[in-house]
């Protein structure tokens, strides 16, 4: 069922959410920043590498001018919210001439919204976003960023349900790999953590060189379980957790 499709029951539980609660923490804000720069290609509404890739099926970043704006959009949002900016870079993107329909404007219109506990507000715009795109990695992304909000808000079964159904949309999505991984470890689901992480590393054989990887498996407060369990780092990912760090 495309996501545009109104009677998706989790698009339209997104837009039809009231005002939310709680906020956005470490995990998710050390992804963004990470996925903003060029050490972690991948993310669609982040990386202008990807979108220059997808311009042909990205009609309003099919020109120069658009993907000027659309870059100069990115590094403005991430370098507010970066600095807790938010009210600032929700503005920022809502200025973007026609921002109600680019999905970019209203991605980020959802992160800032996010940072701000804001999250069933964050749920419908990256809804609305991925209902704008016809890139299925763009809508899986927001997906998965709908699950993380609902992870954060320690929903954990609605948080999978939205990882899994990013992962429908696009198999091999990292944002949905990595939630789904977290949410594993939240249950202390020992063979569930294994078989995601062979996920991970089947998707990224350089896993260890993507730096936003390595850094939510090492720092994050999502994946201690993995890192505390008795030799689980080493049997899910093939190497100890130790001579990770040691690089």
């Amino acid at each position: 069922m495309p996501l545009e499709d109104p009677t998706d029951p989790i698009v339209r539980e997104a837009l039809a959410a009231p005002s939310a609660q709680r906020a956005l923490r470490a995990a998710h804000a050390q992804a963004h920043d990470a996925l903003a720069s060029n050490e972690a290609p991948g993310h669609s509404a982040l990386q202008a590498a990807r979108r220059r890739a997808q311009a042909e099926e990205r009609p309003y970043l099919a020109t120069n001018e658009s993907l000027a704006r659309a870059e100069a959009l990115v590094a403005d949002c991430v370098a507010l919210f970066r600095d807790l900016r938010f009210d600032e870079g929700i503005a920022r993107a809502r200025r973007d001439p026609g921002w109600e329909r680019d999905p970019d404007a209203r991605m980020h219109v959802a992160i800032g919204l996010q940072y701000q506990r804001r999250y069933d507000e964050a749920r419908a715009e990256y809804a609305a976003a991925a209902s704008l795109s016809p890139s299925a990695s763009f809508q899986a992304t927001c997906v998965a960023n709908m699950g993380a909000a609902w992870y954060e808000q320690g929903e954990f079964d609605r948080a999978l349900e939205h990882f899994e159904r990013s992962l429908e949309v696009d198999p091999l999505n990292e944002f949905g790999l990595m939630g789904a991984l977290a949410v594993a470890c939240e249950r202390r689901d020992v063979e569930e953590v294994v078989r995601l992480a062979a996920r991970v590393r089947e998707r990224w054989p350089a896993w260890r060189e993507r730096t936003v990887i390595v850094q939510l498996l090492t720092t994050d407060r999502s994946y201690r379980f993995l890192r505390k369990a008795p030799g689980l780092f080493e049997r899910a990912f093939g190497v100890g957790l130790d001579a990770l760090l040691a690089g």
